[in-house]
């Protein structure tokens, strides 16, 4: 999910998010006049920083334990709980991606094609565990294993079921906002100065209007200032959305054997227009960064654009870019954050279903089979 190395390449630079167990609290937004009615709306308007929930982004795996568990009442009250439980208060503002975007075709067409073959395997390992319980044989811990983890990577979050929820978190006061596409997009076009993003989806980095992350990992949170990331690894901001256009995305692939750190050597030697600048390329010492490339106008009023067809231009590219890659969707999203919808057209010719057919049928059995082994065991 997100920029391909990107948390691993910060960490690697030396950067230490502060972590916690819950999301940093910020005082409620205050308003004055005749209030909103809509309370996504106060908060929206307001100058006081909020915190941005990238639902999907920052709670996929309480998700989809509760909906592959439960039904879909109390899995709604299952996932806000996990959400309560980080820290997170009312007066945060909750997003939900919506339908598929034309940018990111491709990903959800290989995403649902695992989702797919893992809906496959998961059948088969049913029907081992069916037919050992028909013959009364031993189940052992990894068969329910194997099945868990086949049926986990098939778990889709269909759009009906994200209404439902949208529709119960608002009955329970939360202001959520069910996005027409990406949800990352639309936290990056509202975000404001001090405002708090909570996502683990490594894109949000590239997005220029987030000054703070808030990253759930493994029970913690940890918090990351885009502007000093951006200072560590000797990038402006501008740069590091170009980096995010030109790495592998959700959006678009990198060009071949050009990562991360091969990428970052690029682009930092190209000057405010995207032209090679042998002064820039020479910028190493972090005291001379900081004076030349940070200073404004220089640092913080580069077209990312600018960088991206500078980037293309390179020989180091040129060389390598047989496929003649132009990064459209990458810029469409990080930098003019636009986003469209699917055409039928667009598709392929024969499309993999966002959820496998048999996914429903998959949980059902697995169910039943569980129901019945805590029968046998009450006899």
């Amino acid at each position: 999910m997100g920029l391909k190395g990107l948390w691993d390449l910060v960490k690697e630079h030396g950067y230490r998010a502060l972590a916690s167990l819950v999301v940093p609290a910020i005082q409620p937004p205050t308003t004055t006049g005749d209030p909103p009615t809509d309370q996504a709306t106060i908060i929206c308007q307001s100058t006081t920083p909020v915190v941005r929930v990238d639902v999907l982004g920052a709670f996929f795996i309480p998700i989809r334990r509760a909906y592959t568990t439960h039904t879909h009442d109390i899995a709604h009250k299952a996932v806000e709980h996990a959400i309560q439980k980080s820290g997170i208060q009312k007066t945060a503002l909750l997003y939900l991606d919506g339908e598929p975007t034309a940018e990111k075709l491709t990903t959800h067409s290989e995403r649902a094609q695992k989702r797919t073959d893992a809906a496959e395997h998961a059948h088969q390992v049913l029907l081992t565990l069916e037919d050992r319980l028909d013959k009364e044989q031993k189940l052992h811990k990894h068969h329910f294993q194997d099945a868990t983890k086949s049926i986990n990577r098939c778990f889709y979050w269909t759009l009906e079921a994200r209404n439902d929820f949208a529709s119960y978190m608002r009955e329970n006061g939360w202001s959520m906002r069910l996005c027409q596409f990406e949800a990352d997009v639309d936290i990056a076009s509202d975000c404001q100065p001090g405002d708090l993003v909570l996502s683990s989806d490594s894109d949000m980095m590239g997005h220029g209007t987030v000054g703070t992350l808030i990253r759930p990992f493994r029970g913690k949170f940890y918090r990351y200032e885009m502007d000093d990331v951006a200072n560590l690894l000797r990038l402006s901001r501008p740069q590091l959305t170009a980096l995010a256009v030109v790495s592998k995305n959700d959006y678009n692939k990198n060009i071949s054997s050009l990562g991360p750190k091969t990428n970052i050597k690029i682009i930092r030697s190209l000057d405010a227009s995207g032209k090679l600048n042998v002064f820039c390329s020479l910028i190493m010492s972090e005291h001379v960064y900081r004076r030349y490339l940070l200073t404004p106008p220089f640092g913080y009023h580069i077209d990312p654009e600018a960088l991206v067809q500078g980037y293309l231009k390179s020989d180091q590219v040129v060389v390598k870019n047989e496929k003649k890659q132009e990064f459209k969707n990458a810029i469409n999203i990080f930098i003019k954050r636009t986003q469209s919808k699917r055409e039928v057209e667009q598709l392929p010719t024969d499309p993999p279903q966002e959820v496998p057919p048999m996914y429903e049928d998959i949980l059902v059995r697995f169910r039943r089979i569980q129901e019945q082994l805590d029968n046998n065991k009450q006899r």
